[in-house]
């Protein structure tokens, strides 16, 4: 036997035998006619059902909320107002959202003069 071998045996000689488990108790078993009283009493409580159309209207706001809104897609006073957080929160125009902002504040004014 190798010292390896002789280390494993050891390991497995110094662990305790597992012990036998102890029975358990049986579960007293309940009447078909008891869990169907129940249950309608447990849908009761739960919270009333909204429309489908609410839900899908409230999950459109929710990720328009979390997720931000394409450049491409933001008015003049959005960029303004998205270049005024990103001022205050890095200091600086230096960013890839900052200098896409930027452009897209260009575009939209190189397109204002265009229509006047």
């Amino acid at each position: 036997m190798t010292e390896k071998e002789k280390a494993e045996q050891e390991k497995l000689e110094a662990q305790p035998a597992e012990k036998p488990k102890e029975q358990v108790a049986a579960k007293p078993v309940e009447k078909p006619a008891e869990k169907a009283a129940e249950k309608p009493e447990e849908k009761k409580a739960a919270k009333p059902e909204v429309p489908a159309a609410a839900k899908l209207e409230a999950g459109k706001a929710e990720a328009q909320e979390k997720k931000g809104k394409k450049i491409s897609r933001m008015t003049l006073s959005e960029v303004e107002a998205q270049l005024k957080l990103a001022k205050e929160k890095m200091g600086a125009f230096q960013s890839a959202f900052a200098r896409h902002l930027l452009a897209r504040k260009s575009e939209l004014s190189e397109n204002l003069l265009k229509k006047k």
